[in-house]
C-alpha cells in the first residue's frame, strides 16, 4: 500500500479545491491510500471530503504563520508513513519545500494551475526552489508549463501535463436551475461563473451587455460567484443603466449543476491556466464564448466546442491588472478581448440555433472523453508510482 498525502488550502471551491475533492472521493486505484493536509479549511468545503471517510489532518495554530504548524505537517507525515506529498500550487510548494527539508526522505510532486503568473519577489524565490527540488512537477496545461520553464528555467522533462478532469454530472433542469436563481424562463440568459476579482475581467462583460440589450429582447445578466470587485461592479452596472437587468447570485455550491440556467456561458478573464469551468459548460450543454489567451484553447477548440476571441486591447485603469503575460519572454502587458467583437459573437449565436446546437454537441462528445476523471486517476496514478520508484 502506498501512501500519499495532498496539501492543500480548503476554504472555498475554487478549480483545485472541486477537483481535488472529486478526486479523493472517487477512490482511485486501491494500491494506494490517500490523506489530505490542509493549511487552512472551512467546515463546508470539508463536509462532503469527511463523508467519505478520507484521512484529514490540519495543523493548530495560534497565528497564520505559526511555524509550528509545519512541524506538526511532518510530524503527521512520520507518523503515517507517508512517502509522497503531491502540493497544488505556490503556496503548498514552498510549505512542502519546507517539510522536505525537515524529513529528506519525503518525496514531493509540486503543482501547476495558475499561480506561476502571480508569484513576485519571496514567493517567486521559494516557489522556484520547491520546484527545483520536487521529483517531478504536475502542470495543468502546456501554457502552465511553457510559464514554469520561462519563469523559474526549470527542465521541462520533469513537467508532466495532465489536464484536470470533468467528472460526469447531471445538471439541473433549465426550469429548475431558473427557479433557484430566480431568473425567469422567457428570458435569453448570458452567464458566467467564477470570482469576482480583476483577473476574470467581468468589466469587458458587462460592458459587452450594455451593447447588447437592445439587440436581444428580454435578455439577462447572469453572475455566480463573489470577490473583492463585486461592489465596483455593481456601481458599474449602475452606471451603464442595466442593473435592473443584471443578476449577481453569488457563490453557489451547486454551481456546474446550475450552468443551464444559462443559454451562453461567456468568459473574460484576462487569463486562464486551463479553466475547468469552461468544460463544466460543455458538460451541461452550453455554447460558450472565452479569449484566445494562455491555457484556454486547450480547453475550448474554436469553432468546434467553442468561440475563442483573440484578446487585442490593453488591461487600463481602473481594471488594469498590473501583470504580465509570463509565456512570453517578452513581457507583453496582458490584453482584455473587445466588447464589441463579444457583443458580435454572443449576438451570433443568439441568432443561428443551429451552430449553438453543434458547438454544444461537440462539447459534450469531447469532455466527456478527452477530461474523464478515470482518464485523471490513471494519469496521477501512474505518476505517484513513478515517484515512489524513483531515486531522486
Amino acid at each position: 500500500m502506498y501512501k500519499i498525502a495532498h496539501l492543500s488550502t480548503m476554504t472555498r471551491l475554487g478549480g483545485i479545491e472541486v477537483m481535488l475533492k472529486d478526486f479523493l472521493l472517487a477512490k482511485p486505484e486501491p494500491n494506494f491510500e490517500h490523506h489530505l493536509i490542509t493549511t487552512s479549511s472551512s467546515i463546508d468545503v470539508l463536509k462532503e471530503i469527511k463523508s467519505g471517510h478520507i484521512p484529514h489532518f490540519e495543523p493548530r495554530r495560534m497565528y497564520r504563520k505559526d511555524p509550528t504548524g509545519l512541524l506538526q505537517i511532518v510530524k503527521y507525515l512520520k507518523a503515517h508513513q507517508i512517502e509522497v506529498m503531491h502540493c497544488y500550487n505556490s503556496n503548498a510548494n514552498i510549505v512542502g519545500y519546507l517539510c522536505r527539508l525537515l524529513h529528506p526522505r519525503l518525496k514531493i510532486i509540486t503543482g501547476e494551475h495558475g499561480s506561476v503568473w502571480n508569484n513576485q519577489g519571496t514567493k517567486k524565490w521559494f516557489d522556484r526552489k520547491a520546484n527545483r527540488a520536487a521529483e517531478y512537477i504536475v502542470a495543468n496545461s502546456k501554457a502552465s508549463k511553457k510559464a514554469l520553464v520561462t519563469q523559474y528555467n526549470l527542465n521541462p522533462e520533469k513537467i508532466h501535463v495532465i489536464y484536470n478532469p470533468i467528472p460526469w454530472f447531471e445538471p439541473l433542469s433549465k426550469t429548475l436551475a431558473r427557479k433557484e436563481l430566480k431568473i425567469e424562463e422567457r428570458e435569453f440568459v448570458i452567464g458566467s461563473v467564477g470570482r469576482i476579482v480583476n483577473q476574470k475581467g467581468f468589466h469587458v462583460l458587462l460592458h459587452t451587455f450594455k451593447n447588447i440589450v437592445s439587440q436581444i429582447p428580454e435578455c439577462r445578466l447572469l453572475i455566480i460567484g463573489s470577490g473583492e470587485m463585486e461592489q465596483l461592479l455593481r456601481q458599474l452596472s449602475i452606471e451603464l443603466q442595466i442593473e435592473d437587468k443584471v443578476t449577481f447570485a453569488g457563490e453557489k455550491a451547486n454551481a456546474r449543476r446550475l450552468l443551464s440556467a444559462f443559454d451562453v456561458f461567456v468568459n473574460t478573464s484576462l487569463r486562464e491556466s486551463f479553466g475547468n469551468v469552461l468544460l463544466e459548460a460543455n458538460m451541461a450543454c452550453v455554447p460558450l464564448i472565452a479569449p484566445l489567451t494562455c491555457g484556454i484553447p486547450e480547453a475550448v477548440v474554436d469553432g468546434e466546442t467553442g468561440l475563442l476571441i483573440k484578446p487585442e486591447k490593453l488591461a487600463v485603469a481602473p481594471f488594469n491588472t498590473g501583470e504580465v503575460d509570463v509565456t512570453s519572454t517578452e513581457k507583453l502587458p496582458l490584453r482584455l478581448i473587445s466588447h464589441i467583437q463579444l457583443s458580435q459573437k454572443i449576438v451570433e449565436l443568439y441568432n443561428n440555433k443551429g451552430l449553438r446546437s453543434t458547438l454544444t454537441q461537440n462539447g459534450y462528445k469531447r469532455v466527456t472523453t478527452e477530461f474523464t476523471l478515470s482518464n485523471y486517476c490513471r494519469s496521477i496514478s501512474s505518476l505517484y508510482l513513478k515517484t515512489v520508484n524513483s531515486n531522486a
